[in-house]
């Protein structure tokens, strides 16, 4: 076998880079994780805190998945070459390349350069645990959401000169943003025992962990969106043109053959809608910079205080009031994952099903 750049897989791989580097579209998905993660890192400077440099490295790839894992939707009906020639797995295996190409040689570099600027020495070894976890794990969960949470948009011959206006994500990307955290639980887990009890062995036994949970994870959600895209193909090009599922008597206001007519369910409320955004806003802010980050820094007992209110509480009050976010956060994005996933299943039942179709290649016939 050869390597990423030969025969199908590197057909692929050439293809994807050109549309990272040509697209509009692409090149705002690649250039938002940049910027959150270097913005999120760089604004405490503005108070003279360097805490967060060390993590703009780990952030660039948890901010990758939620940017980046739509990119089915943004090739749109061409998806149909895929399915007539056979070539998914080729398909996925190149786009994963291409993903690693694109953000790993960046996120690397991020992490080095900035981690060094901080003068943070305690916070090697959960650099170079977190970063190949959440790079190689990232890129298995982009892979796999893109057939599994595929939110239609305009067609790549149809889209707007905008670049902003496409397929809206917002949900999705929220709940992947979170779920990109947990590849890089089992080296985080060895690195804080470590730390905990002084043994330099566990704390850089993070690294080989992070690098063997990125490959693994990488190579087997790839290997299961092969199998989705293979099993769900028609279905997903039938999703992508007509902007509605496949399965029948689901939309609004129609018959299914001979049957009573089926109702759609409604639209989310305009008051739903402001609910599940404010459950987001809050949600990011308890369980990430007033839960997570001051877990860690009360952890490695580093002397920071900055914005977190858990580190200007009194002794075992910090644990308490950190835990407390932690919660609270968890509860409030519970409840937006609920609301959301209950406002995009209604959303598809009330697509129209009458009129022909959109523009686009014919749709598989599955025999």
């Amino acid at each position: 076998m050869g390597g990423p750049y030969s025969g199908a897989t590197g057909a692929v791989l050439r293809k994807e880079l050109r549309t990272w580097l040509r697209d509009p579209q692409r090149i705002t998905t690649a250039t938002v994780p940049v910027a959150w993660a270097l913005g999120t890192a760089l604004l405490p400077l503005t108070f003279g805190a360097k805490l967060l440099l060390p993590w703009a490295g780990p952030a660039l790839p948890l901010m990758a998945v939620a940017s980046a894992y739509n990119l089915y939707s943004q090739d749109g009906t061409a998806l149909w070459l895929t399915l007539m020639t056979g070539s998914q797995r080729a398909d996925i295996r190149g786009r994963q390349w291409a993903g690693l190409l694109v953000f790993g040689p960046l996120t690397v570099a991020v992490s080095i350069a900035f981690t060094a600027w901080s003068g943070c020495t305690w916070a090697w070894p959960w650099v170079a645990a977190l970063v190949p976890a959440l790079l190689g794990g990232g890129i298995g969960i982009m892979s796999y959401a893109s057939v599994a949470a595929l939110v239609p948009g305009p067609d790549a011959h149809k889209r707007p000169d905008n670049p902003l206006d496409r397929a809206d994500t917002t949900g999705q990307s929220n709940v992947l943003f979170w779920a990109a955290v947990v590849p890089a639980l089992p080296a985080a887990t060895a690195v804080t025992l470590g730390v905990m009890l002084s043994n330099p062995v566990l704390l850089w036994l993070g690294a080989p962990i992070g690098v063997a949970t990125g490959i693994l994870l990488a190579w087997w959600l790839g290997r299961v969106a092969i199998n989705r895209l293979t099993a769900k193909g028609p279905e997903l090009l039938f999703l992508m043109r007509t902007g509605r599922s496949s399965r029948p008597g689901t939309a609004a206001g129609t018959r299914t053959g001979t049957g009573p007519r089926v109702e759609a369910k409604p639209e989310v409320s305009r008051r739903t809608a402001v609910i599940s955004l404010l459950l987001w806003i809050f949600g990011s802010l308890t369980l990430f910079p007033q839960g997570l980050v001051p877990l860690v820094i009360l952890i490695t007992g580093a002397p920071v205080r900055s914005w977190f209110l858990a580190l200007y509480m009194p002794d075992a009050w910090s644990w308490v009031t950190d835990f407390a976010m932690i919660s609270i956060g968890t509860v409030l994005y519970s409840q937006a994952i609920r609301i959301t996933a209950r406002g995009s299943r209604n959303q598809r039942t009330t697509s129209p099903e009458t009129g022909d179709p959109t523009e686009g290649p014919e749709p598989l016939q599955v025999r």
